[in-house]
């Protein structure tokens, strides 16, 4: 039945988005916009992330990632801040001896914040991903740094290490600890989402392993990740991501809420036709959830699509809309906006007449509060480009993030100022444009699914010593910068 409704839908009823109240751009010259192209080293290298978090100057941020590396199996990686304002010019560069990738990060206060992520460490040969918690204060650099893995399920030291890697970290409401969302792997216990408490200096109180019981007989070795976090309105902390225990060869969106001490008190599974799985999740002003994610394989072309829902945090949809274009999507990435919607980066790569697929071009989307879109953006760099994170700026504009070049044939880091609309006005630098995006409304059930809850009571954690007297001052190459003319 439903799926009749889709290609009755997809016949008579789909729509040019142009959103109820799109974002006009081009007119207002308050907004500083540019492209700028940064590099740490004048040799080859690859960059991996970037991250940008906010600081305690609110026109300045922080560019958080990895670089090293030349091509070789053990070349040396290292985390580096680069630090910069509203204009593009930079502040101040640093790196440290360590693989830290972020995922997430938190300010409670202005100039602090506590970070989130993975720590790579070959050990005998074989690649060990820890997740890493780290506290970070400007300008001094980072008070602790450390990271651990649950060794109470896994037996004894051994080359079949787990992986354990953190997507979000939340505080309580109070503010005196840290709940930090992660995943662990091992053949032991297969594959689950992990949720831990840490308190205020980093050290790790408990961690639990999430495992859910469906209608696959091995559900502890299927794909079920949890990849965002966030304090519940009506209490206890929300997550939200992607089961695939409800069925074979399918997933769907799984919403789990626990308290304080990591019971679980609530797991949904919210679930149409196909594979849906959520990215992100961020409570809104009404006391519900505003979600977004992905449905792979849409009729008619199976193609991938954008999802946005509103849910009341317990059995009711308020609203789900899909949004796609002529061709595929993936690689998004969501950030909340001032106003209540949210604004994504993605990757596109639309299709000729002739059906084959253009190189990818990234682009920018925002959403409204009731989920309409309100402003779209296409780039075309001279270069491949990946762009990674975004965060809004104290004008209302945005601040992106990415990978400029190619593995192997020398990255730099790409960073770009934009207006409310996502448009950087500099057509010497990338070429902007705009393309139809089509949506519809999507039906979508929710049902109860069961967890097991494995608590490690033996956790081995790696303490670091505070890392800031290794911090190493870095003279970055003067970056390259394409700034709009007023």
């Amino acid at each position: 039945m439903r799926r009749a409704w889709k290609v009755l839908r997809w016949l008579g009823a789909w729509v040019l988005v142009g959103g109820l109240a799109p974002i006009k751009a081009g007119a207002d010259v308050r907004f500083q916009t540019w492209v700028g192209v940064y590099g740490l080293e004048a040799r080859s290298q690859t960059y991996i992330g970037p991250y940008i978090a906010p600081t305690e100057h609110p026109d300045r941020y922080d560019v958080i990632g990895v670089f090293g590396g030349d091509g070789g199996t053990y070349s040396p990686y290292h985390t580096f801040i680069l630090r910069v304002d509203t204009k593009g010019n930079v502040i101040y560069a640093k790196q440290i001896p360590y693989y830290f990738m972020v995922l997430d990060s938190y300010s409670p206060v202005p100039g602090t914040l506590w970070l989130a992520g993975l720590h790579n460490q070959t050990v005998r040969h074989y690649t060990r991903v820890h997740q890493m918690v780290a506290q970070f204060r400007s300008p001094e650099g980072v008070p602790w740094l450390k990271s651990f893995y649950p060794l109470g399920l896994y037996g004894q030291y051994s080359y079949n290490l787990p992986n354990t890697v953190a997507f979000g970290v939340v505080p309580s409401p109070t503010q005196d600890r840290l709940m930090v969302l992660g995943h662990t792997s091992s053949k032991y216990v297969g594959q689950g989402p992990t949720i831990s408490r840490f308190d205020r200096e980093g050290f790790l109180i408990w961690t639990h392993v999430y495992q859910p019981v469906g209608e696959f007989r091995d559900c502890r070795f299927a794909s079920n990740i949890l990849r965002t976090l966030t304090v519940a309105p009506q209490g206890g902390y929300q997550a939200i991501g992607h089961t695939m225990c409800t069925g074979i060869g399918r997933g769907d969106i799984w919403a789990l809420q626990v308290d304080d001490h990591g019971r679980v008190l609530d797991s949904k599974v919210i679930r149409g036709d196909l594979t849906e799985s959520a990215h992100w999740i961020q409570p809104t002003r009404d006391g519900s959830f505003l979600i977004g994610g992905f449905i792979s394989g849409y009729y008619p072309d199976y193609r991938n699509v954008l999802l946005l829902l509103k849910w009341d945090g317990k059995s009711t949809i308020r609203w789900a809309r899909v949004f796609w274009i002529d061709g595929d999507i993936d690689r998004l990435t969501f950030r909340g906006t001032p106003d209540g919607g949210v604004a994504v980066l993605l990757n596109a790569q639309f299709r000729n007449p002739d059906g084959t697929l253009q190189p990818p071009s990234p682009g920018f989307w925002r959403f409204d509060a009731q989920g309409y879109l309100a402003a779209q953006r296409f780039y075309r760099f001279k270069d491949e480009v990946n762009l990674v994170s975004l965060q809004p700026t104290s004008d209302g504009g945005f601040l992106i993030a990415g990978i400029l070049g190619v593995v192997g044939r020398g990255e730099r880091l790409l960073l770009m100022k934009t207006d409310p609309a996502g448009q950087a006005f500099v057509p010497q630098c990338v070429t902007e444009f705009e393309l139809p995006v089509y949506t519809e409304d999507v039906p979508l059930d929710i049902t109860d699914l069961k967890v097991e809850v494995h608590r490690i009571p033996d956790v081995a954690q790696e303490r670091f010593q505070p890392i800031s007297g290794y911090w190493k001052d870095v003279a970055p190459l003067p970056p390259q910068l394409c700034e709009r003319t007023l």
